[in-house]
């Protein structure tokens, strides 16, 4: 999914009543320095020999994939306070884990604690359908009962469920994915992993906040990304916001 005039753009933390109606810019910018390092503790005890990775002593090849998940597999076992699986009793609303994504997309206001509103945007979809984009800016929700703080969301409000861009993720410090047919699908934080409902979509379950209830303190947040080439843009009628 690909918003009009998909860019480069920075998220302020304000809430405003002002529209800017300049260019927006991408929200995902690649971190040279990460490299999924939330898979370092998964692989770190995988000591593969360039030379031998796929011989074993009996002379039988295994696959690169099956080491991995092999591997993948006893940790997960060994940590399992650390992984947060969708929560289908409690009442809350399906999340899509879309690899194809481009911006976290959500359909609920509440989860704004600052906001840009927007014009003349729209998002095209995967069915080639095209959406209006009404907002901008950092959202706090849920997944699978953690709580997250990312930059730069995008309120479509025609949306039927949250989008949670794998694809953005994966830009974001500490953060990565992992999936294997043995194994399972997760979203893999710094701390923690989500385990991704693979049975039919890949779900993981999201919950509204909302600003009438206590503010939740993040599980992980998006750090502000920052660009030797940022340009600073006007924005009107901004109304500056405790939250940071």
């Amino acid at each position: 999914m690909y918003p009009d005039g998909f860019g480069s753009s920075s998220d302020e933390d304000d809430f405003g009543t002002g529209i800017d109606e300049s260019p927006p810019g991408s929200s995902s910018q690649s971190n040279p320095s990460n490299s999924n390092s939330a898979l370092y503790p998964i692989f770190s005890n995988c000591n593969i020999l360039p030379s031998t990775a796929y011989a074993t002593s009996n002379r039988t090849t295994t696959s690169l994939s099956t080491q991995l998940s092999t591997v993948a597999a006893t940790v997960l076992h060994e940590s399992p306070s650390c992984i947060f699986a969708p929560d289908h009793s409690d009442p809350s609303h399906d999340c899509c884990a879309d690899s194809g994504a481009t911006h976290m997309m959500l359909p609920d206001i509440l989860a704004f604690k600052t906001y840009r509103p927007q014009r003349n945007r729209t998002v095209k979809l995967g069915d080639n359908s095209t959406l209006q984009i009404a907002g901008e800016g950092t959202a706090i929700f849920p997944l699978n009962n953690k709580v997250i703080k990312v930059r730069n969301a995008l309120h479509v409000p025609d949306l039927r469920q949250p989008l949670y861009s794998l694809r953005k993720h994966k830009t974001m410090p500490g953060c990565g994915t992992f999936s294997h047919n043995n194994v399972g699908s997760f979203i893999l934080f710094p701390s923690f992993v989500l385990c991704i409902d693979d049975s039919i979509d890949n779900i993981v379950t999201y919950k509204s906040i909302g600003r009438s209830q206590p503010t939740l303190l993040p599980d992980y947040t998006e750090p502000r990304h920052t660009s030797v080439n940022a340009t600073t843009t006007h924005t009107p009628n901004v109304i500056p916001s405790d939250d940071d």
